[in-house]
């Protein structure tokens, strides 16, 4: 890997932010789908890093990290995430347009998002 292609401390090379509107009284379902759909297909994707997942009333966005552009790349070609895009398509819940965008990472510091993922002390 060339110096310039080289992840940031982070560990992760790219950003991949997907936003949406969804009708904001189904929200809960929307977040369940989140949870059980959408990020156990990307878990299983190569070069998958890690995920946040976020709302504001009907406002949401999944911010993805990813260890190179090819897997990105390879995630949108997938067959299942196509599969995924439709499912969630087919639901209703989504509301307007979807954009995707991709950015190659320049500084990360995810030690405390880590963290979160640690059980509380006794």
């Amino acid at each position: 890997m060339a110096a310039r292609d080289a992840p940031p401390a982070g560990g992760f090379s790219i950003v991949r932010i997907w936003r949406t509107q969804v009708d904001a009284a189904r929200a809960a379902e929307y977040e369940r789908f989140a949870r059980d759909v959408s990020l156990p297909v990307f878990r299983e994707h190569g070069g998958f890093l890690g995920a946040l997942m976020g709302r504001d009333g009907s406002r949401c966005v999944v911010v993805t990290c990813w260890r190179s552009r090819a897997d990105v790349d390879a995630l949108d070609a997938s067959p299942r995430y196509r599969a995924l895009v439709e499912r969630i398509g087919r639901t209703g819940l989504l509301l307007g347009e979807q954009t995707t965008e991709a950015f190659a990472a320049h500084l990360g510091d995810t030690a405390a998002l880590r963290a979160l993922d640690d059980p509380a002390p006794p």
